[in-house]
């Protein structure tokens, strides 16, 4: 009687992980691609407090109404007067009318960036897209 011999006792046998891999992160691609995205915002949620936390600074509201009149939070104040308000580590988030001119807005802007500011922030609605 002859004795049948197993071919594969020298080989080691793997795992090819590679087409796993390709399809997982398609699967991810995909996802990121087609996620709305979750708005931290719009979660309510009650912070814990701790003694040794930090304060991060918070952006000024610049508004700009339609005439071009400026307000910083809640103070009228002209060109000029943002000088004595910002300086290069300022955050500052602007909420300009739909119908203020562009040319003032761009004015601001410039004005801001001219004393350092480098946060500069646009607000704006959100737009209901359903």
């Amino acid at each position: 009687m002859t004795r049948l011999k197993r071919t594969h006792q020298g080989r080691k046998q793997f795992l090819d992980l590679a087409p796993m891999v390709d399809v997982t992160l398609t699967l991810v691609v995909f996802l990121l691609l087609n996620s709305e995205g979750l708005d931290v915002r719009t979660i309510p949620v009650h912070l814990p407090q701790a003694a040794s936390a930090e304060s991060k600074e918070k952006a000024s509201s610049l508004h700009i109404d339609a005439d071009g009149a400026l307000s910083l939070d809640g103070k009228s104040l002209n060109l000029d007067g943002l000088t004595d308000y910002f300086n290069s580590d300022a955050r500052v988030t602007i909420y300009a009318d739909q119908d203020a001119k562009h040319g003032r807005v761009t004015a601001v802007v410039d004005r801001l960036r001219s004393l350092g500011v480098e946060h500069i922030f646009y607000g704006v609605e959100a737009v209901d897209t359903w």
